[in-house]
């Protein structure tokens, strides 16, 4: 149990810059609009008096998110745009399981662009259970891009309507669904000897090509599953172990011959 007073000494002061939190899990918000930014969070939530529900606060440029936000669609499935350059948003670590906080990106419906571009940071832990933030698009009709810094992410999850061009991403596991992405800094932060990305598909100017690839935990970069021959296109390793190793920056787990060439 616990009390709170506020008193309030003259007309000029607001309820808003006093709270006391004991939110954990937040139901998560759907950011309603056509074309907008990721301030409207703060616009919808904290600045709507009938609202607050505290999934998020801040300031429109910077706040903090307790829950899932999604977009591309509201809540009646309308498709929206979304374009986000200069948001910087923190999920900060809480109570509450994997996948409870994060980015959900729906592109089901061809006018949905979703575009995230900002400074996105996930305060998220590896205890007895990972509390990092996800970004996992689905759908494959409209477009979406991640262009943005994706900092201690857990899981992010590309469909083939969607790209990484630009953005510096560290996360666990990405799955790429033949997705594009080029242009890259993308941070592998494993505690154990997993690859953060299985099987990819790569390419010289579709798939995976002209990206670095760092090592910021104890796994893999790469994971190579299939026999066959794979062209490497200026993909760069960066802090990972000798070959063989729990750390190498490849792991080759098909028994047969596989053949890597290097271009660029």
């Amino acid at each position: 149990w616990f009390g709170v007073q506020v008193l309030f000494i003259n007309g000029g002061a607001k309820d808003i810059n006093f709270a006391i939190d004991a939110l954990d899990v937040g139901r998560g918000l759907y950011v309603v609009g056509t074309s907008f930014d990721l301030s409207a969070l703060i616009a919808t939530d904290q600045d709507v008096l009938a609202n607050r529900w505290g999934v998020v606060a801040g300031s429109p440029s910077q706040f903090k998110c307790n829950g899932l936000v999604t977009v591309g669609r509201d809540s009646g499935g309308t498709a929206q745009a979304t374009m986000d350059d200069t948001s910087i948003i923190t999920f900060p670590d809480g109570y509450h399981g994997p996948g409870d906080v994060g980015f959900l990106v729906d592109l089901a419906t061809a006018s949905t662009v979703a575009d995230l571009g900002g400074l996105y940071i996930s305060n998220g832990l590896i205890t007895t259970s990972d509390t990092r933030a996800d970004c996992v698009f689905s759908g494959t009709s409209g477009s979406g891009k991640l262009y943005g810094i994706f900092r201690n992410f857990r899981n992010v999850t590309l469909t083939s309507a969607a790209e990484i061009d630009g953005a510096t991403v560290e996360c666990e596991l990405l799955t790429q669904a033949t997705a594009e992405i080029q242009n890259a800094v993308i941070q592998t932060n494993a505690l154990t000897s997993v690859a953060c990305l299985q099987d990819p598909t790569f390419g010289t100017s579709s798939g995976l090509h002209d990206t670095e690839f760092q090592q910021t935990g104890a796994g893999h970069a790469l994971e190579i599953d299939s026999t066959g021959t794979y062209t490497f296109t200026n993909l760069t390793f960066t802090g990972y172990g000798a070959d063989t190793t729990d750390d190498a920056a490849i792991d080759v787990t098909t028994a047969s011959a596989v053949t890597i060439n290097y271009s660029g």
